[in-house]
């Protein structure tokens, strides 16, 4: 039996599930935040594109408290003189790589997939990874260039 090479139907359901419910709640709370303004979905997935290639720092937060049991507390920075540059993202621009690398694998796989359940594995998480490279590749615009941020 191959019952456990497949993807059940509710989980196929969660991947993608928790992505449009995340751009959703970040939408509608854009939307009432200023009197007026009209939120747009570009706006929506950009902050779920910050919240996403923030994970680096929340990991090593989460590492200082609970491992090395170090807790550093907020910090002001200067936002005048700082810049930003490719060093911060290359973590992000690396799990992109895999995530589209893996994509591309199970791209091929469900390309090449003699039966159904195989086309029903590998297809969905083919677009799931696709998905999250997109967004860690997004990373890109939240970089400073020359004072002017990119993301605006």
């Amino acid at each position: 039996g191959t019952h456990h090479a497949w993807i059940p139907d509710v989980l196929i359901f969660f991947i993608f599930f928790h992505i449009l419910f995340g751009i959703f709640m970040i939408h509608a709370s854009l939307h009432n935040r200023v009197k007026g303004e009209k939120a747009r979905v570009r706006d929506a997935f950009l902050q779920y594109s910050l919240l996403v290639n923030s994970m680096f720092i929340f990991i090593r937060a989460a590492f200082n408290a609970l491992i090395m049991k170090r807790y550093i507390g907020f910090v002001t920075t200067n936002k005048r003189g700082s810049a930003s540059s490719f060093k911060l993202i290359k973590w992000n621009l690396a799990l992109g790589a895999v995530c589209l690398l893996l994509s591309l694998y199970a791209m091929y796989q469900a390309a090449i997939s003699n039966t159904h359940i195989e086309l029903r594995t590998y297809l969905p998480v083919s677009l799931w990874l696709l998905f999250y490279a997109i967004v860690l590749f997004s990373s890109i615009l939240f970089i400073d260039n020359g004072g002017v941020n990119a993301a605006k």
